[in-house]
């Protein structure tokens, strides 16, 4: 039980790092082209 409740915070963490990772480049796409 409690290893697959990290296993699932681990790819809950890495869902979120994607998401603002995403985010930074579209912002400094985004900048580039103004």
């Amino acid at each position: 039980m409690l290893k697959g409740l990290q296993h699932l915070l681990q790819a809950f963490c890495m869902w979120v790092l994607g998401r603002l990772y995403f985010k930074l480049i579209v912002m400094k796409y985004n900048a580039r082209f103004k």
